[in-house]
């Protein structure tokens, strides 16, 4: 189902990560959470988990054989998406990046969309079962969770080198207006020096697949003790409502991808968040059952809510990374307001601002908090990230349009987007005949009366689509109403109303 969009610039919620039996504030991820001793030993500088683990991107492994294994020649790694929604969100950011540095060291990426197992649910992770989705719903988030991965993803390679980071990469911003690009340089895969990003549908191989073949190749290799032992199954059966056999068998079925990629492509590496561990395990185990490729896991953080809740739609809670859901202007807002506390982990864990970079950001940040400079950056980053160079140009001018900039410049949706928490008022159009812009203005609900209204101006406080009025005797004007429908309405630097026109236009306006 379609989630409201939360209101923007009012606060921030307190993201958390961890497993679902510690939560650590994502900023004090350095602080609290220790890398295994098994993982500290044998992880070299410049790899892919070096650069994770940097980055506070790494919750761990499956086998301390695994940086050998990436070590030696470029691997095959995949990241599962479901489309239980027409897009994606910011939760989901956090492991497209984690493919996007796969690349930038090398490696080929996979992005799977769950075509197949979109239509069942992971249960990792819920407390419920998600709802059935009907075909023309699920074939629409396939494609628009297809097209926002593609765009997210060649606008994050668009200058990456195919190699671990070099010391001029690192001291660069991959993020900035001039590298942001929505071109992809096909349609299949992005080819990013040695390193590649492809997307790939398991419907694909799931549709044509009947249940027999699914027991005979799949089930009959599974254990149940096993798959009865898993977090994401043991916490659904001791609820009332326990676990259907549909969500029970999605473990399986993403069991068999990791495999079928394997076969397929080669893929030897899966990359998940920290809840997908039991599945990620299930597959491993499979693959060596099934094929005579070794299969690893890497496990990354959770974005969560403080309640410990996945950061996404089914909570409520969600950022979208599609800008008909949440436009350029709201994603760049939300960033702006998370805390300082916050701001420094998000920096290196959804942008490719170079560490260095963000220390000098954070050292400024630190001298004069009051000026956001720090958040700033992230956002200029993660919009320019998700809607490239146009996408953070238009939430930038939306932005200077807010604080006294040229109101006229903005489309229709982003003017409503701006003031949708902003009063109104309902005006009928027949008003504007012969009436002064003090008498219209003082019924915006901003003043008090009249007199009110008349102070303000004199003061130098009264503007009206933030051009200053100089004197509000004048007769308002028709060049006065926005789209021919809106007229915002400002008093000081931070009350506003948005007046909406209504009815005929009088034949003899001005």
């Amino acid at each position: 189902a379609t989630m409201a969009v939360p209101r923007m610039g009012l606060s921030t919620m307190a993201w958390l990560v961890g497993s679902s039996r510690c939560y650590t504030p994502f900023s004090k991820v350095t602080s609290y959470f220790r890398l295994p001793k098994r993982l500290q030993s044998t992880i070299k500088p410049s790899s892919l988990l070096a650069v994770l683990h940097e980055r506070d991107m790494l919750k761990d492994t499956t086998s301390h054989e695994l940086e050998d294994h990436l070590a030696s020649q470029a691997r095959t790694i995949y990241c599962g998406f479901d489309p239980t929604a027409s897009t994606l969100h910011v939760g989901n950011l956090l492991s497209i990046m984690g493919l996007v540095h796969a690349v930038r060291c090398g490696h080929h990426a996979i992005a799977l969309v769950g075509g197949a197992t979109g239509q069942i649910g992971d249960p990792s992770g819920r407390s419920s079962e998600r709802k059935v989705l009907q075909p023309d719903e699920l074939a629409a988030n396939i494609a628009g969770i297809d097209a926002t991965l593609r765009r997210v993803l060649a606008n994050a390679t668009s200058k990456t080198t195919g190699s671990a980071p070099t010391d001029a990469d690192r001291n660069s911003d991959a993020t900035s207006r001039d590298t942001a690009s929505n071109d992809t340089t096909s349609r299949d895969t992005a080819i990013v020096g040695q390193g590649s990003l492809q997307v790939v549908n398991n419907a694909d191989w799931f549709t044509s697949m009947g249940v027999l073949e699914f027991i005979g190749k799949v089930g009959k290799h599974l254990r149940m003790h096993s798959l009865l032992s898993r977090d994401s199954v043991k916490s659904r059966l001791e609820t009332e409502d326990g676990m259907s056999f549909t969500e029970f068998s999605y473990q399986a079925f993403q069991a068999y991808d990791f495999v079928r990629l394997a076969n397929d492509y080669g893929c030897s590496v899966q990359l998940g968040g920290s809840d997908q561990w039991g599945n990620i395990v299930t597959g491993i185990d499979l693959m060596k059952k099934t094929s005579a490729m070794t299969g690893y896991g890497i496990t990354l953080p959770l974005l969560t809510t403080a309640s410990g809740e996945k950061f996404g739609k089914s909570m409520g809670n969600a950022v979208w990374l599609d800008e008909k859901m949440t436009s350029p202007y709201q994603l760049y807002q939300f960033f702006v307001n998370v805390s300082d506390d916050e701001v420094e982990g998000y920096l290196k864990a959804l942008t490719l601002v170079s560490l260095e970079n963000i220390e000098q950001v954070m050292a400024h940040h630190t001298t004069a908090p009051e000026r956001r400079e720090a958040q700033h950056k992230l956002a200029s980053s993660v919009v320019s990230l998700v809607h490239g160079s146009a996408g953070l140009d238009k939430a930038v001018q939306v932005t200077q349009a807010l604080h006294g900039g040229d109101l006229s410049a903005l489309s229709q949706d982003d003017l409503l987007t701006i003031f949708a928490d902003a009063p109104s008022v309902e005006l009928d159009r027949s008003m504007i005949l012969d009436n002064r812009i003090l008498d219209i203005v003082s019924l915006s609900g901003l003043f008090t009366s009249k007199a009110d209204a008349r102070r303000t101006t004199q003061a130098g406080g009264l503007r009206i689509n933030n051009i200053r009025v100089e004197d509000a005797q004048e007769t308002f004007q028709t060049s006065q109403m926005l789209f021919d429908k809106y007229t915002v309405v400002r008093k000081g630097k931070k009350k506003y109303a948005l007046i909406r026109w209504h009815g005929e236009l009088p034949t003899d306006a001005c």
